[in-house]
């Protein structure tokens, strides 16, 4: 079983990995058709993708910027439907909560597709892939005022 994995944005980086954890290969791609070359060419069992969440507290921040990865997630929908390939989202915690053992060189987008990928195959019991992750403490998130969830201010 393959699985392709993305973290879609205005560089969108990528990453096809084996059910044995191995991390068969990696890399970043700039345009939608990159996208969809390589789901055609590397014809996962899986595509596993990076969701988009506008939270709140970042909204302000965001306002009148175009949402590339938005745009990105289309394109993989539509990929994936068109040629009958399973796909999945996962949200930005899933992956930022484990490191890969040993850490692979490559960008910041590639690793993080990495992540997915075998977080994804984990989670469908492949041991190979668990066997590469270690699972990090989660950091609390914030709303924005640097108060947590439990709201008193921190720091």
């Amino acid at each position: 079983m393959k699985v392709l994995a993305f973290d879609p944005g205005k560089t969108t980086g990528w990453a096809l990995v084996a059910d044995t954890g191995e991390i068969l290969d990696w890399g970043e791609v700039a345009l939608s058709l990159d996208v969809e070359f390589l789901i055609q060419e590397s014809k996962p069992d899986l595509v596993v993708y990076e969701d988009f969440v506008l939270y709140q507290f970042k909204a302000q921040a965001q306002a009148w910027k175009h949402f590339d990865p938005v745009e990105v997630i289309g394109v993989i929908k539509h990929i994936c439907l068109c040629h009958e390939i399973e796909c999945q989202k996962q949200m930005a915690w899933q992956a930022k909560r484990v490191e890969i053992d040993p850490k692979p060189k490559g960008s910041k987008h590639a690793y993080d597709a990495m992540r997915h990928a075998l977080v994804a195959l984990a989670r469908m019991g492949h041991e190979g892939a668990r066997n590469k992750l270690r699972v990090q403490p989660l950091k609390q998130e914030t709303d924005g005022t640097g108060k947590g969830s439990s709201g008193k201010k921190r720091g």
